[in-house]
């Protein structure tokens, strides 16, 4: 049995790792520190089109698996709680909850701006 990581997972999950020990773990403390949302990271998560992982392609998102999907909210608590648990709740509370139960004018207005990082 192969328990390796498909190369498309690792590629996200490695991609999303480097991007947290260069741009969030230098200032994660500061972060917490001061008690501030970290917008300037969801937007440069936004430009790595990962705020969308597992939404639907036809919606924005990458079209990505649940496991895709904890992979980069791993890999994002790894150096960050706040700010991996922001990115969960991007997700599981606001655009999951629109793609699986919202009509296509709801999909239209919020799913695919959340999905692509606008929200």
């Amino acid at each position: 049995m192969d328990f390796d990581l498909p190369a498309e997972h690792r590629m996200i999950r490695d991609t999303v790792r480097e991007f947290c020990e260069e741009e969030i773990a230098p200032i994660a403390q500061d972060i917490e520190d001061e008690h501030r949302f970290p917008a300037e990271i969801f937007d440069q998560l936004a430009d790595l089109d990962v705020m969308g992982v597992p939404i639907d392609a036809e919606y924005g998102g990458l079209g990505g698996d649940q496991l895709m999907y904890a992979l980069v909210v791993e890999e994002l608590g790894r150096v960050s709680g706040g700010i991996g648990l922001s990115y969960a709740a991007h997700v599981s509370l606001a655009s999951k909850p629109l793609e699986l139960f919202g009509t296509e004018a709801q999909k239209e207005e919020w799913l695919t701006p959340l999905a692509r990082g606008e929200h």
